[in-house]
C-alpha cells in the first residue's frame, strides 16, 4: 500500500529527533559545566578562601563585562543563517564565505574588549577597589578571554545547526576538567594563588576552544561548504554580512543591556562591600547559575526549532511546541530550585568552610529566578523567528534599569540580601517581558496572515 506520508509528516520526526539529541548532548554539557565547574569554583573558594575568591572573582567580572560590550551573540546568527544546513541539498553556494565572515568578526570583537582591557587595567582595579597589584591579573584574564572565546560562537552555532551538539559537551568537559584537575594538583603541589588560578583558566580555556573550532571547521566542510581563503575579501564580507545586520546590531544592544545579569553585580559590589563579601556573593551564584545549567539546554536547542516551524508556517505545531515545553520547564525548574537550596543548605558549608555561611540563604532567595524564568527560555529565540530581535533588547534594557535601581537602593542597607534581590529582579523582569512581547508579536503577525489568507480565498468561495 501506497505511503500516504506528507512531506510535513517527515519533517517532523527529523525535527523532533534532532531537538531531543541536541537537547540530551546539551543537558551533557551543561551536567558536566555544573558539576566540573561547580567542583572548581568550590575549589577555589575553598583553597583561596573568601577575600582572595572575591579577588579572583572581581577580575573576572571585569574580562566578563568588557566582552559583552562588543559580543554579537554570534552563534544565534549562525543558528539561523545555517538552518538549511543539515537539509540534504540546501547549502547556499557561498556558505563557505559566509562563515568566513562571522569568524573574522567574531575575531575582531574578541580582539577590541582584550586590548582595551590591558590597556586600561590601572583605571579598572582602582575603580574596582583592587590593589595595584591586581593589574598583571586583569591583563592575563584578557588573555585567556581572547583564547577562550576566539570563534566560539562560531563553532557553537555550527556544531548546534549539524546535530553535533555532542562535540560541545565534549569541548566543555574538558575544558572543565582540566581546570578542575590542574587547580587540585597545584594547591597540593606548590600552593594556589589567584595569579596561578587565572593563568590555569588562560590555558585550559585555550586548548578547550582550539578543539571545538577543529571539530566544528572539519564537521563544517564535511557537510556544508570547503572552508577556503582563496577568494574572499572583506568588500564581499561586508555585503554578505548586511543580511544579517538587523540580527546583529540587535545583538550587539542586547548584550550591552545584559550586564545587570551577568557579572557586571560583581564588579559594582566590589565597590560598596569588602573583598570577602564579594567571595561570598559570587559563591552563590555560582551555585545558582550551576542550576540554570540543567535549564539553559533547551534554550539553545529551541533556537532553531523555533527558526524551522516558523519558517515553514507551521504555526500550529510552533504553539504545541512552545506550551509543551513550558510546562516541562516549569516542573524541572521548581524541582531543580529545590535541590539548589537543599545542597547549598547541607554541604556547601562544610566542603568550602566556615567563611561563606551566609551563602545558603542567599541560594535560596535568588532561586526564584529559575522557577519564574525556566518556562519563558523560548522568548528570545522566538523574538528571532519573528525577526523582531530588538524586543529582546528593550526587555533587556527595562529588565537592568530595574536592577541596577534596585541594586543602589537595598545593597548599601542590606548588603548581600539587597545584591540577591537586585539580581533576581533583573532577570524575571528581562525573562517576563520578552517572552510577552515576543508572544505578542507573533499573536499579531498570526492574527494578520489568517486574514490575508481568508481574504484570498473569499472570491473563489463566492464564485463556486
Amino acid at each position: 500500500m501506497a505511503s500516504t506520508a506528507t512531506p510535513d509528516d517527515a519533517k517532523g520526526p527529523t525535527t523532533s529527533g534532532r531537538f531531543k539529541r541536541n537537547v540530551l548532548w546539551q543537558l551533557v554539557a551543561n551536567g558536566a559545566q555544573a558539576v566540573l565547574g561547580g567542583a572548581y569554583l568550590l575549589a577555589l573558594g575553598r583553597f583561596l578562601g573568601p577575600a582572595a575568591f572575591g579577588t579572583f572573582s572581581v577580575v573576572m567580572a571585569l574580562v566578563s563585562v568588557a566582552g559583552l560590550l562588543v559580543d554579537l551573540r554570534l552563534q544565534d546568527v549562525v543558528a539561523r543563517q545555517f538552518a538549511h544546513a543539515d537539509d540534504q541539498g540546501a547549502s547556499g553556494h557561498d556558505d563557505g564565505a559566509r562563515a568566513l565572515d562571522l569568524f573574522v568578526l567574531e575575531a575582531c570583537t574578541r580582539l577590541l574588549p582584550s586590548l582595551a582591557l590591558v590597556l586600561l587595567a590601572l583605571p579598572l582595579a582602582r575603580l574596582s577597589g583592587l590593589h595595584d597589584d591586581a593589574v598583571p591579573l586583569i591583563a592575563i584574564a584578557a588573555g585567556g578571554f581572547f583564547l577562550s572565546k576566539l570563534g566560539w560562537g562560531v563553532s557553537t552555532g555550527m556544531l548546534r545547526a549539524l546535530g553535533r551538539t555532542d562535540a560541545i559537551a565534549l569541548c566543555l568537559t574538558a575544558d572543565w576538567g582540566l581546570r578542575l584537575g590542574a587547580t587540585v594538583a597545584c594547591f597540593f603541589l606548590t600552593g594556589l594563588t589567584v595569579e596561578l588560578a587565572v593563568l590555569l583558566g588562560l590555558v585550559a580555556g585555550g586548548l578547550g576552544n582550539l578543539v571545538q573550532l577543529g571539530f566544528a571547521a572539519r564537521e563544517f566542510q564535511r557537510r556544508v561548504a570547503p572552508l577556503t581563503l582563496a577568494g574572499w575579501h572583506l568588500a564581499g564580507a561586508r555585503a554578505r554580512l548586511r543580511d544579517n545586520r538587523r540580527l546583529l546590531t540587535a545583538n550587539l544592544a542586547l548584550s550591552a543591556s545584559d550586564l545587570m545579569s551577568k557579572d557586571v553585580d560583581v564588579a559594582l559590589i566590589s565597590s560598596i562591600l569588602s573583598a570577602d563579601k564579594v567571595g561570598v556573593y559570587k559563591m552563590a551564584k555560582a551555585v545558582v547559575q550551576s542550576i540554570w545549567r540543567a535549564i539553559d539546554p533547551f534554550y539553545l536547542a529551541i533556537m532553531p526549532e523555533v527558526q524551522k516551524l516558523y519558517a515553514r508556517g507551521d504555526h500550529r505545531a510552533l504553539r504545541a511546541f512552545l506550551a509543551k515545553t513550558s510546562l516541562r520547564l516549569l516542573a524541572l525548574s521548581v524541582l531543580l530550585a529545590c535541590v539548589g537550596g537543599v545542597g547549598a543548605t547541607v554541604v556547601l558549608e562544610r566542603i568550602v568552610g566556615p567563611g561563606f555561611h551566609e551563602v545558603p540563604g542567599l541560594v535560596w532567595l535568588m532561586a526564584g529566578w529559575v522557577v519564574v524564568c525556566g518556562p519563558l527560555v523560548w522568548g528570545h529565540p522566538l523574538a528571532v523567528a519573528i525577526n523582531r530581535p530588538e524586543l529582546a533588547v528593550v526587555a533587556s534594557l527595562l529588565g537592568s534599569f530595574v536592577g541596577v535601581a534596585a541594586f543602589l537602593l537595598l545593597t548599601p542597607s542590606l548588603e548581600l540580601v539587597g545584591a540577591a534581590v537586585a539580581w533576581a529582579a533583573t532577570l524575571i523582569v528581562n525573562f517576563g517581558l520578552v517572552a510577552s512581547l515576543a508572544a505578542w508579536s507573533y499573536a499579531r503577525r498570526s492574527h494578520h496572515a489568517q486574514e490575508l489568507a481568508a481574504s484570498a480565498s473569499a472570491p473563489s468561495e463566492t464564485r463556486a
